[in-house]
C-alpha cells in the first residue's frame, strides 16, 4: 500500500475495500482498513465509509470495528456523516452506545466531528440519559459517560442537564 500506484496496488486496495466489513471486525484486519482510510484516495475511503451505512451501531459496540468507525466518522463525506448521525440519534441505541465500553468512544468522536446543528441534535437525544431524573444518572457514573459529558461541556460551555441550557 505504501508503494507507488500500480496495477497490483490497485487490485489489493480493491480487494480490501470489497472485504472491508469483514476485515474491520477482525483483530488484525481492522488495522488494514484503518490504514487504507489513512493513506488511500477519496474513492477508496468513500467506498469503505459507504459500506457501513446501516451498521454503525452494530460496529460501534465491537472492540475492533469501533476503532474503524471512529476513523470513518473522521474521513467520510458530509452526506455519509449525516447518515451515520441519523443512525446514532435513536434514543435507545444511543443510550446503549453511551454505556458500552467501545461505543462510548464512537459517540465521543461523533460529537467532535459533527457540525454544530448535528451536535445539538445528538446532545438533545443524549440529555435524558445523562439527567439524574428519568433514571439516567447511571450513565454519568460510568467512565465513558463522564468523558461524553466532558466533551459536551467543552463544546457547549453553557450546557445544563436540568432546565434550559444554551445548547
Amino acid at each position: 500500500l505504501d508503494s507507488r500506484h500500480s496495477a497490483a496496488r490497485t487490485h489489493l486496495v480493491a480487494r480490501i475495500v470489497e472485504k472491508s466489513l469483514e476485515l474491520m471486525q477482525d483483530a488484525y484486519g481492522n488495522y488494514v482498513v484503518q490504514y487504507v482510510l489513512d493513506v488511500c484516495g477519496d474513492d477508496e475511503v468513500h467506498a469503505i465509509c459507504e459500506s457501513v451505512i446501516g451498521k454503525v451501531c452494530l460496529l460501534a459496540i465491537q472492540k475492533f470495528s469501533s476503532n474503524v468507525m471512529e476513523k470513518c466518522l473522521e474521513r467520510c463525506t458530509d452526506r455519509v456523516r449525516e447518515e451515520y448521525l441519523n443512525e446514532l440519534n435513536d434514543s435507545d441505541r444511543l443510550r446503549e452506545l453511551m454505556m458500552d465500553p467501545f461505543g462510548n468512544y464512537v459517540v465521543q468522536r461523533a460529537l467532535s466531528v459533527s457540525t454544530h446543528a448535528q451536535a445539538i441534535r445528538l446532545v438533545e437525544t443524549m440529555k435524558p440519559h445523562l439527567s439524574t431524573m428519568n433514571g439516567g444518572g447511571g450513565i454519568r457514573n460510568t467512565a465513558g459517560g463522564r468523558r461524553i459529558l466532558g466533551k459536551i461541556c467543552r463544546r457547549f460551555p453553557n450546557f445544563a442537564l436540568e432546565g434550559k441550557s444554551a445548547v
